[in-house]
């Protein structure tokens, strides 16, 4: 069973570095292609018009559009049921 889920207000991609973050929320596209690098998985949210541009760039790897809470979640919950099956092949 993943882990639960809990938020916080980051002002800067240095935000993402608190111990233990692996993911990340956030409906500004240049935000979260900041953070990609820092994290295993970013969740680009909502179709909104600052971040729906008509041709948008490509996005890294783990960059992954959500319209919706229920869409990101999913998102999320798959990265951590990934993780801990990693983890569980670590630890044998």
């Amino acid at each position: 069973m993943p882990p639960p889920l809990t938020a916080s207000k980051a002002a800067d991609a240095t935000a993402v570095d608190p111990p233990g973050a692996v993911a990340l929320v956030d409906d500004n596209v240049s935000y979260c292609v900041q953070c990609a690098g820092a994290l295993g998985k970013v969740v680009l949210f909502g179709a909104y018009g600052w971040n729906a541009q008509p041709e948008p760039p490509a996005l890294p790897r783990n960059v992954v559009r959500a319209t919706d809470w229920p869409q990101a979640l999913v998102c999320l919950h798959a990265h951590l049921d990934r993780l801990d099956e990693n983890q569980a092949m670590l630890l044998g």
